[in-house]
């Protein structure tokens, strides 16, 4: 039987992340904890990322030629400095709420650009330069199977990220790279703040009462599970779909 040891507190040393969305909330967090282990970040997203170690490339992860383009040049970029990406975390969502006969095929199509399109794009362009032990996690949401009104477009696209990941573990696992999902409940981060403020969920208290710990997820806890799932300690975990949500 195979054995390992449980990484260092450096083991993403000399290491390159790319991650989506690492502007705020969970992206931020997992920024701070990867660069802490000795990696290096790039962001791509709206926002840019804080500290050490992280590079941003802003862009809109709905706008395909953009996207394309940005990444790209970056991955151009690090071929050339003989750095390659090993790892890849698709974070950014978009959440809109609107009920179903108000939900146009625009809304659908602005909902999928963001939270499947663009992860599945930068899957294949990324993936297959990954190296073996390399690993990708794709964040979903609780969303997919504990439903509400109004979220039908964003429910659907969480849930088929969740099984185009699933399908993805299958095909890289033959080259050792691995491919998960994490799934949050309910985190306190700022977009559930604004998601609150426009009505368009309970409120932290109200949302704490359903969990079983009492209590909403931290960022900082999101991003310790997906990095997990990048490390070697989870060397033989690949096509799961593992929640993060107090016991939803």
């Amino acid at each position: 039987m195979a054995t390992a040891d449980l990484p260092g507190p450096r083991w993403a040393a000399g290491a390159t992340l790319l991650v989506t969305g690492g502007g705020a909330g969970i992206g931020a967090a997992l920024c701070r904890a990867f660069t802490a282990a000795g990696g290096e970040v790039i962001n791509l997203g709206r926002t840019p990322a804080q500290g050490p170690g992280v590079r941003n490339h802003l862009v809109d992860l709905g706008d395909r030629d953009a996207l394309d383009s940005v990444l790209n040049s970056v991955l151009a970029e690090l071929e050339d400095t003989g750095a390659p990406v090993r790892y890849l975390v698709n974070n950014a969502s978009l959440r809109r709420v609107q009920p179903l006969g108000g939900a146009d095929r625009a809304h659908w199509q602005e909902t999928f650009e963001v939270n499947l399109f663009a992860p599945m794009e930068l899957c294949r362009t990324v993936g297959d330069r990954l190296p073996s032990g390399g690993a990708i996690v794709n964040v979903s949401s609780g969303a997919a199977r504990h439903l509400s009104a109004g979220t039908a477009a964003y429910a659907a696209s969480q849930a088929a990220l969740e099984a185009a990941s699933t399908v993805l573990a299958r095909e890289l696992a033959g080259r050792q790279v691995r491919v998960n999902t994490v799934a949050p409940g309910p985190t306190s981060t700022p977009g559930l703040r604004r998601a609150v403020e426009r009505g368009q969920s309970l409120d932290e208290a109200g949302l704490a009462g359903r969990i079983p710990l009492g209590r909403l997820g931290a960022a900082e806890e999101i991003a310790a599970v997906i990095m997990f799932l990048l490390s070697p300690a989870s060397g033989f975990v690949t096509g799961q779909v593992l929640p993060a949500n107090g016991g939803l």
